[in-house]
């Protein structure tokens, strides 16, 4: 399409799940960032972690999908050990570290937020404090607050912050803009072929758009 991306200039890293039906983690990197692929998680612990490289600077990526409120403890703290861990071996490599993820956590960002601060949400917040991190979600150049919108089978609008970017002190001085998409002018969409037409289905969570000025 006019105005579409050349995926042959960039290179995609895939963690699907095998137990479930469908879902999982993508990261996208421009070929020219010298992409590779770090670690890789499961369906116990979907955490999936890249390296790229702008000139000097290392930067990793990790992108994750955390365990649901009514998870068991053992998965929850499998998962945030393992993230921990990516964390850790990311500055003792010298990286800059963007992590960005469903969290399923709520962790009241700010006055905007509905939410009080879940089990899940504490959890994060220790990892966050643990390594020094800053969540972009809480500063003053966010543009936004809500993650996702879902409306319920009473009718009953429910709104979340579940979704964050998370970056550390490196990369801390290279973000100048974040914006959470509430006007959703770009939603991730699902299109699927069905007998008799096509079915289109937009995600319940907004997009994450976050810039960083690296010269």
């Amino acid at each position: 399409r006019k105005g579409s991306i050349k995926m042959e200039n960039y290179v995609l890293f895939e963690l699907c799940r095998k137990e479930s039906k469908g879902g999982g983690l993508m990261t996208g990197a421009a070929k020219n960032l010298n992409p590779v692929l770090i670690m890789e998680g499961d369906d116990e612990v979907e955490i999936l972690v890249i390296e790229v490289i702008i000139k000097k600077l290392k930067i990793r990526i990790i992108n994750g999908y955390g365990p649901q409120e009514d998870e068991n403890i053992e998965r929850k703290l499998k998962f945030y050990s393992e993230l921990d861990q990516q964390i850790v071996q990311a500055q003792q490599d010298g990286c800059g570290v963007i992590l960005e993820l469903d969290a399923n956590a709520k962790i009241n960002v700010n006055s905007n937020d509905p939410n009080e601060i879940s089990p899940n949400g504490k959890l994060f917040l220790d990892l966050v404090e643990r390594n020094q991190l800053y969540i972009a979600n809480s500063m003053d150049i966010c543009e936004g607050t809500i993650t996702r919108i879902r409306e319920k089978s009473d009718g009953h609008v429910e709104k979340a912050v579940l979704d964050y970017l998370v970056v550390d002190g490196i990369m801390l001085n290279y973000l100048n803009e974040f914006i959470i998409d509430e006007k959703r002018t770009h939603v991730l969409t699902k299109y699927a072929s069905k007998k008799g037409g096509k079915n289109k289905k937009e995600s319940d969570h907004n997009t994450l758009v976050s810039k960083f000025q690296i010269k």
